[in-house]
């Protein structure tokens, strides 16, 4: 069973995540929904049924929370992920999962440094297309 705290309501794909996060049946479920926007997260977190944490810290400390799906605008995925790494929990994170190299070296640290299981929602990172770019780029090609 996976108790999974929502990390923002903003993006597009939020009612998605939770129509999936219900209909699992394979124990994951939604706990806990956080917002910067204490509006738009009361509504979601209603519509849900799970509780509205106002407190990104409570969310953070919370006991019955297993893991974060961050689903906020793309702009502050970097501040949220350099709050949740530390943590511990497993994060998937809407693509993009940050702006720009600085955030990702940023991340890849924290990651590295806490160990932190993390996944981006990008799911074409194994086309043919993808894998070529990268292996021109690890031959020094381009």
């Amino acid at each position: 069973m996976a108790r999974i705290a929502l990390v923002s309501a903003a993006h597009i794909h939020t009612r998605s995540f939770l129509d999936n996060l219900a209909k699992s049946g394979d124990g994951r479920s939604c706990v806990a929904i956080w917002d910067d926007v204490p509006d738009r997260g009361r509504r979601y977190a209603q519509s849900a049924g799970v509780r509205f944490e106002a407190s990104l810290e409570a969310l953070l400390a919370a006991g019955d929370v297993d893991g974060f799906c961050v689903c906020a605008e793309n702009s502050k995925h970097a501040a949220l992920l350099e709050r949740l790494i530390p943590v511990g929990k497993p994060i998937f994170v809407e693509k993009p999962m940050v702006t720009d190299a600085a955030e990702a070296a940023l991340v890849a640290r924290l990651v590295a440094q806490h160990r932190t299981p993390m996944v981006c929602g990008w799911f074409h990172q194994s086309s043919r297309e993808i894998r070529t770019v990268v292996r021109l780029l690890d031959a020094g090609i381009v």
